[in-house]
């Protein structure tokens, strides 16, 4: 799931640069910069979750050996 969306957040800034620069489309640049963006931070906030459980998992299984 993490990299659907880091891959998909590059697609989406490639997309903003190929409107800009070629075709001269502000909105739409601006708008598939702005997916771009969100997509990344779902990513990010995905490895953060995923970082997270781990840790409780981790940490659940220490204080059971004490």
């Amino acid at each position: 799931m993490i990299l659907f969306f880091k891959l998909l957040s590059i697609f989406f800034i490639l997309a903003s640069v190929y409107f800009l620069l070629w075709r001269g489309e502000v909105e739409n640049a601006f708008v598939s910069a702005v997916f771009g963006s969100l997509a990344f931070f779902i990513s990010i906030r995905f490895e953060i979750k995923k970082r997270m459980s781990e840790r409780q998992l981790h940490a659940s299984k220490t204080i059971g050996e004490k």
